[in-house]
């Protein structure tokens, strides 16, 4: 029978700065978690949410964890050793991983213009301005 992990777990400094140097290394944190004398995930969460130091510092590492990954991904595209298939599995799953961490860094840029004919700019021949009375007449 597995034993289970209390959930409450106390703040330990070696332990945060050991968990937090695995996630910028590219760890998810729920495999740092299984690990030996790691605490559980909800144990991480609960500093994270009593401590503003290690909230700060988690999130930094949670940065540093995506641009690991994206540096990964030329690593593991480059290795003919992996099949090209599993490198394709690999290389998705780390650019996923680091859009979602990092949006505004790793994430797909959308923008949205408005052009006229010909790409031209958008040419109005009438602007009208209705205003509308609050308050219903009755």
């Amino acid at each position: 029978m597995k034993k289970s992990r209390p959930r409450h777990v106390a703040y330990d400094p070696e332990i945060a700065t050991s968990i937090l140097a695995r996630i910028a290394a590219g760890e998810a944190l729920t495999r740092i978690c299984k690990s030996p004398g790691m605490p559980p995930v909800v144990a991480v969460y609960e500093w994270a949410r009593d401590n503003p130091e290690f909230a700060s510092a988690y999130a930094r590492a949670r940065d540093d964890r995506a641009d690991t990954l994206a540096d990964q991904i030329t690593d593991i595209a480059d290795d003919e050793s992996i099949p090209p298939d599993s490198r394709r599995v690999r290389v998705d799953a780390r650019k996923w991983v680091a859009a979602k961490l990092l949006p505004k860094r790793y994430g797909d840029k959308v923008t949205q213009e408005h052009t006229g004919a010909d790409g031209g700019p958008m040419q109005f021949a009438e602007v009208r301005r209705t205003l509308v009375d609050p308050k219903p007449e009755g």
